[in-house]
């Protein structure tokens, strides 16, 4: 079974945004599980409440975490339980990247298939197929039954947002485990403003990576660990 975990603080965003792609989805899949819900504390909080709860149904094949304003454009998702059975996977997302660049993993080496984005931006084109990649960007993250049983968003990145996919990945990686990125087309309605720039919230984000994962003395960039530093 599939599960869909969605925190909303606007449920007007969602019936414009996410809704018809959840729809589409369980059209075509009836016994996905939606768990559309308003959140409660950060985001994180909310979909660990969610991923604590997934926990204890043994039927969930894959949890996928989306935002309220970004709607799946076919039923690619459907699909994840196929890929999880590669257990060495813990997180599958739809875009993301092979090389780290810090939180911009756009900088790094990009792969992912398409993702729309509202006016005046351009669609997200990359190269598309499947790949192993170092992380994979939150607007879309689909959890491994493994991870659903022993992943949780951290947090220490609630104040700030961002982060919190970045650091979901290493933790998987620090469990020996792999990510991924998949074709699956989304269209992301709102942008918040951090393509053309970087304000405070986003540098502090990626200074609490960087006290969480660099290794002590390690040069700039990101010179992320298999597990937290000591």
């Amino acid at each position: 079974m599939l599960a869909i975990c969605i925190p909303v603080t606007s449920w007007g965003d969602y019936e414009a945004y996410a809704l018809p792609g959840v729809e589409r989805l369980v059209a075509a899949a009836p016994d996905t599980l939606v768990l559309a819900e308003t959140s409660t504390g950060s985001y994180q909080a909310t979909v660990n409440a969610m991923l604590d709860r997934l926990a204890r149904v043994p039927s969930v094949d894959a949890a996928v975490v989306i935002h309220q304003d970004v709607e799946m454009l076919d039923t690619s998702a459907s699909l994840l339980a196929t890929q999880f059975r590669n257990d060495q996977i813990a997180i599958i997302g739809a875009i993301g990247s092979t090389a780290r660049a810090g939180l911009r993993w756009w900088m790094g080496a990009p792969r992912g298939l398409r993702i729309e984005l509202p006016e005046p931006f351009p669609a997200m084109v990359l190269s598309g197929g499947s790949a192993i990649v170092a992380a994979v960007d939150g607007v879309m993250l689909a959890f491994s039954p493994w991870a659903v049983q022993n992943l949780r968003f951290d947090e220490r990145f609630a104040d700030n947002f961002h982060g919190y996919d970045i650091d979901i990945c290493l933790q998987a990686q620090a469990h020996n485990k792999l990510v991924a990125v998949e074709d699956l087309p989304l269209r992301h309605y709102q942008v918040d403003g951090l393509r053309g720039g970087r304000d405070t919230t986003w540098i502090a984000a990626e200074i609490d990576i960087r006290k969480k994962w660099d290794l002590a003395g390690s040069p700039p960039g990101l010179a992320w660990t298999r597990g937290p530093a000591a």
